[in-house]
Formats: C-alpha cells, sequence, structure tokens
C-alpha cells in the first residue's frame, strides 16, 4: 500500500535510461481518466495534453503505452497513431469521496505494477494529475521504474480536504508526492513557484511549456 512516511523514490534502485536504437525509449503515461465526460475544463485540458504529448513522443520514436483507470476507451485503441490506451477499470468516475482516495490509487497502483509485471514493462512513467501520480508511485517503487509526474492543477483550496484515509488532505498528499517522485514537471514559472512553496525540492523541478 502506497504511503508517503519514509517513502523511498520510485526509481530508486534503477537508473533513468538513456534509451535504444538510436535513443528510443519505452514510456507509460499515466492518466486518471480519458473520453467520457470529465468534471470541468482542467481536467479536459489535461486529456488533450496527454494526446498531444503521446502523439509527440510516438512521432519522435519512442514506444508509449497510456494506462488510464477510467473512461470509454476499450483495450487496444489508440489514443494517438501507434499509441495504445490500456484501460484499467478502477474506481468511480468524477471526484472521489476522501475515503476512496487511498484506497482508489492503491488499486489502481496495483494493476499497473500487475499489467507491467506480465508484459510491456516501461523505462519511464510520467503521471498526470496527482492521483495518477500517487499510483504510478508506488507501481514504479514496485517495479523499479523511474517516476515524474505533471500535477497540472494543484489544490486550488491550498489547504486539501481532510480525512482521506489518514487524516491528510489533498493538499498533504500533493506535498508527499512531490517528495517521493524522481521528477516534478511545471508548465509554467508561476507552476514553479507553487511547486516550491508545496516543498519540492527545486533541483527536482524541470520546466517544459506546453505546446
Amino acid at each position: 500500500r502506497w504511503r508517503a512516511s519514509g517513502h523511498r523514490h520510485a526509481g530508486e534502485g534503477a537508473r533513468w535510461p538513456r534509451g535504444h536504437g538510436g535513443g528510443a525509449l519505452r514510456l507509460a503515461l499515466v492518466s486518471e481518466q480519458l473520453g467520457g465526460d470529465p468534471d470541468g475544463a482542467p481536467r479536459r485540458g489535461v486529456i488533450r495534453h496527454v494526446a498531444e504529448l503521446a502523439r509527440a513522443l510516438a512521432g519522435a520514436g519512442h514506444q508509449v503505452r497510456v494506462y488510464t483507470r477510467i473512461g470509454q476507451v476499450d483495450r487496444g485503441q489508440q489514443l494517438a497513431p501507434g499509441v495504445p490506451v490500456e484501460p484499467l477499470s478502477v474506481g468511480p468516475a468524477g471526484q472521489l469521496p476522501d475515503q476512496e482516495l487511498r484506497p482508489v490509487a492503491d488499486a489502481f497502483a496495483e494493476r499497473l505494477a500487475g499489467r507491467w509485471r506480465a508484459g510491456w514493462r516501461p523505462e519511464v512513467v510520467h503521471a498526470h494529475h496527482w492521483l495518477s501520480g500517487l499510483a504510478a508511485l508506488e507501481a514504479g517503487r514496485v517495479e523499479r521504474v523511474p517516476v515524474a509526474v505533471s500535477y497540472h492543477e494543484l489544490d486550488p483550496a491550498g489547504e486539501g480536504r481532510r480525512g482521506a484515509g489518514d487524516g491528510g488532505g489533498r493538499r498533504e498528499l500533493e506535498r508527499q508526492l512531490g517528495a517521493a517522485v524522481d521528477l516534478v514537471i511545471g508548465q509554467t514559472r508561476a507552476e514553479l513557484g507553487e511547486l516550491a512553496r508545496l516543498g519540492v525540492a527545486r533541483g527536482r523541478i524541470s520546466l517544459v511549456p506546453t505546446g
């Protein structure tokens, strides 16, 4: 089960790969939701971003697969040319109640790790949105794969809801995630400032503008 206290980095014991076949990598993009009717414009923006990123990475010669816990997609469907989607069907759609945050993240992580262990295993994982990050973090730790996360949006309340399993709200889970993953990717300089205020070490933050 995912616990941030004393948590080792996902890629600890594994090195960031240098690629093969001219620099090509096996890359997993983990996105909580694809397709359907995501709740709110920010989440729709994440879906578009993941699709554009998958298309660009595949176009650069990388092997890319996208993993999602929910969404109206069938296994084998392609998000972009040459990029299959692996739906894992974990938890309900929409905003999760506090008491379901940890159980859903744990279940998502178990499904991810099991899928990678049984077949195609990524060399790098890039998670999108904080809940996807929690799941990718634990699956990456189990399978010794380095994990990067893009939050896209931090808790707008600044404090988060309380009662997420053991008393930690979203803001605290975001903070713990940022301290445990191998790399945090920000899209704007303003976001870099937010990440620093969250407590993410500046040496582990990378600026990668959208587009």
